[in-house]
Formats: structure tokens, sequence, C-alpha cells
């Protein structure tokens, strides 16, 4: 799922409430619902979001309970042959894992501490002249839906998507109009443009937002090798683009670029492609093209998020040993599940 909450889809939202009413009470439930409110209804001072709008309007949150509420057993059996083997993987991630993924954890952490800052967020005039070069700019079109969604009727500008267009990433709520005159005169200039030239580029609101610095073709499974050569070649022309690459201390590929990353930023693929691929001679031609721009300032170190998966794993595996053990319930666990990760911190 996106960290940013803002892309996340009202199916997501209901997703993860009917996920908790397959295993919990309706009462948690509808605690869930509320969790959920309280984070829109804080979005707007909440860091690592844009603000956030109800997923259910006009319902209750024992509406929205009832709804999802599941009449199978809340919590089943395990069998053994899953019980067992989950437990003995449990033990191997806090005894045999735990202390490689907790060092690297503080190595990532002592970089980030180090690493420059980010720039400072644009002011208003900054926007309102970046705006107006796009708006002159005939290569440039303005994403629209291309169907009904719920906030994004067929036709509309995808304000959030464009904004990010417009400010190269560093702002999404450019075109934000809630006590915004700058947002909806801004619009109106984007419509005005919109009605003089009909410079405008249907995509799925869905896809429109993982925009990166320039659209993207969502349609790279069907584009013609030359086409995808073409757009890799564009791309490395502009100095400003940077190559992800593995840091010199990864035990992958030290230094060399990151291919899947690279696709993903380039063609915008939902799934690796392989794009870049030794297996095809169009493959191994792109690495060559890629490989000879890497040089110096053109590259920049990308971290996966491998770390990340594995500090999850590594709490869901502290989880079940404890549950193990113990025999609690899950409300119960909290305490021993917190001396169970303080001790795999200090392992």
């Amino acid at each position: 799922m996106p960290d940013n909450l803002y892309f996340w889809s009202v199916e997501d939202w209901q997703g993860y409430i009917d996920h908790c009413a397959s295993s919990t009470k309706p009462e948690s439930v509808r605690s869930a619902v509320g969790a959920v409110r309280h984070l829109v209804r804080f979005s707007p001072i909440l860091t690592g979001t844009d603000p956030l709008e109800d997923p259910w309007p006009g319902q209750t949150d024992s509406d929205v309970a009832k709804v999802a509420a599941c009449d199978d057993l809340a919590t089943p059996s395990i069998p053994p042959e899953v019980w067992w083997p989950l437990l003995r993987a449990a033990w191997s991630y806090i005894d045999r894992f735990s202390a490689s993924i907790l060092d690297q954890r503080d190595r990532e952490a002592e970089r980030a501490a180090t690493a420059p800052t980010a720039p400072a967020t644009l002011s208003a005039e900054d926007i309102n002249q970046q705006l107006e070069l796009w708006l002159t700019n005939p290569a440039k079109l303005v994403p629209v839906s291309d169907r009904d969604a719920r906030f994004n009727p067929k036709g509309t500008p995808i304000w959030s998507s464009l904004s990010r267009a417009v400010t190269t990433g560093a702002s999404s709520t450019a075109f934000a109009t809630k006590n915004n005159r700058q947002g909806m005169e801004r619009r109106q200039k984007v419509l005005r443009m919109i009605e003089e030239t009909g410079r405008i580029r249907p995509v799925r609101p869905a896809d429109a937002k993982q925009f990166e610095s320039d659209y993207a073709d969502y349609g790279t499974r069907r584009r013609s090798s030359e086409a995808m050569d073409a757009m890799l070649q564009k791309w490395l022309a502009n100095p400003a683009n940077l190559i992800p690459v593995h840091a010199e201390t990864s035990q992958l590929a030290p230094g060399e670029p990151v291919w899947s990353a690279l696709e993903g930023l380039l063609y915008d693929t939902s799934e690796r492609v392989d794009v870049f691929g030794i297996g095809s001679k169009q493959g191994r031609r792109r690495r060559d093209l890629v490989l000879q721009a890497a040089v110096g300032e053109r590259r920049i170190v990308y971290w996966d998020k491998q770390l990340a998966r594995d500090l999850r794993m590594l709490r869901a595996s502290c989880y079940i040993f404890v549950a193990a053990l113990s025999a609690m319930r899950d409300s119960e666990n909290g305490a021993e599940l917190h001396l169970m990760q303080h001790s795999a911190g200090s392992k």
C-alpha cells in the first residue's frame, strides 16, 4: 500500500475494515472505523499525507461495521502442519536474523541523519511562475479522468497529479480550493488553457496518482520496442533525471543501476516487465545506454523497501512467538510483546 494515505482508495479503506470484521467483534470493528475517521479529521496536520475525505459519508460507525460484519468464526484454529513451521520460522527471525536486521536499521538511521535536508517548500509565487511556464509549453498535457470516479468525474482535471506535474513533485495541493483563493485562480487558468488549446490527456485516476516528473505511458506492455527506446533516450538526455543505483555497501550489485526501480520510474509499470533484461538484445542495448549515462552526479543511491519488510517480519515473528508461548489473547499480549521486541532490539 502507498505510504501516503491520500493515495488509498475507498476500496482500500473498506478492505481494511472487512479484514478487521473477519477476525474481531462488531464493537472492535466500530473502533476501527472510528480510527479511520480520526485520521481523516486530523489529516490536515499529519505528516506524510495530504488532507483525506471520509470513505463513508452519511454512514455512522455502526452502519459501516454492520455491513462489514462476518458470521464466520472470528478466530479459526490454525492446523498443526501450518502452526509448527510458522513457529520455527518466527524463532529463526528472532534468533538468527534480528541482529543483522537491526544493525542495518541503525546504519540507515545514521545515514539519514547526515543526509542533505530536503528543499524548502515552494512559495505561492514560485508555484505561480512554474504554472505559467508549464501552461505555455505546448508539449504539456493536463491529466483528466477517463472515467467517472468518486472524486474525479469523467473529463475533469486530476488536480493533485497536475500539481505534482507543475511543481515536479514538490506539491500536490497547488490547486486546492478550500480556503485558498490562489488555488481557485490556478484552476481557472488551467481550464481556460484547456478550452483554448484542448491539451488534455485522459488517464485512469489511480494511474495518474503514480505520476513522476513526466507522464509515463501507462500502456507500456502494448508499446513497441522502438517507442520504449525513444522514451529512455529522451529521459537520459535530461541531466536533471538521476539514475537510481545500489549503494556501494550493497551485497547485491554495489554501484550498479537498480533496473527494476528505473523501469518503474520511466514506464510506470505496476509489475516487472523486464525492460532492461539481459535475456534480450533490446534489454542489453538499453542497459548499455543507461550505464554510459550513469556517471558522476547523474547517480543517486536507491534504498528499496527490503529493510522495511524485514523489520515488519521481525515484529510479526515476535508477536507470533509471544502468542504461542503465552497462550494469551491479542489484547493481553501488549506488554509481553513490548518486552520481546526490546529483547530482540538488544540482541
